[in-house]
């Protein structure tokens, strides 16, 4: 699709493409260059954050989210297969960051706490029981889907020289029982076109 593209400043520009994708996992230092596997015990000091956020210059248009959770099994009232079977103490929180002030609680102020919560915000929950080796259980979080009907509108993170937008999911609990545990953001550049 081509067309009239219009940068920050309102200059226009000509563009025949289309918009090339964007696919990073949150990790710990927001660029794709940390630990992207939410496998530790998060508990102490404040917890962690796993987090995107632009480049400088750069505007990304993310549109979903991806959970993964590999665990041996899966049990309804737990986040995997914690002993005892209970819920998260602190729970798994998504927050979008303006400028480095909180603009959106996309968890609405309560916590993910267990497996399931993920379907009570996304809707799209998958459970994978294999013959053998770790269940794995996905949730997509398409953000798209809770715009105003029919606008299709992403969350919108800019790239600035300090305190860019970031997309932070923070974990305050020992997930060390987990064999693996994902976020998959996925979206696309606003005016990069290919």
């Amino acid at each position: 699709m081509g067309g009239i593209g219009t940068n920050a400043d309102g200059s226009k520009w000509e563009h025949t493409g289309q918009r090339r994708r964007f696919d990073r996992f949150a990790d710990t230092s927001g660029f794709g260059l940390g630990q992207y596997e939410a496998v530790l015990d998060y508990s102490a000091a404040g917890g962690e954050d796993f987090y995107v956020e632009p480049n400088d210059g750069e505007v990304l248009l993310i549109s979903r989210l991806i959970v993964s959770v590999s665990d041996d099994s899966f049990d309804s009232g737990a986040y995997g297969n914690v002993t005892p079977v209970a819920p998260l103490t602190n729970g798994i929180t998504l927050k979008q960051y303006r400028e480095g002030v909180l603009f959106s609680d996309l968890t609405a102020g309560v916590p993910i706490g267990t497996v399931g919560d993920w379907a009570a915000r996304c809707h799209d929950l998958s459970r994978f029981p294999f013959g053998s080796g770790d269940e794995i259980v996905t949730a997509r979080w398409t953000f798209t889907k809770a715009s105003a009907p029919g606008t299709g509108t992403a969350i919108r993170l800019v790239g600035r020289p300090s305190d860019s937008d970031r997309l932070v999911v923070h974990l305050e609990d020992d997930f060390q029982h987990l064999s693996s545990h994902r976020f998959l953001f996925q979206g696309v550049y606003e005016n990069d076109y290919q």
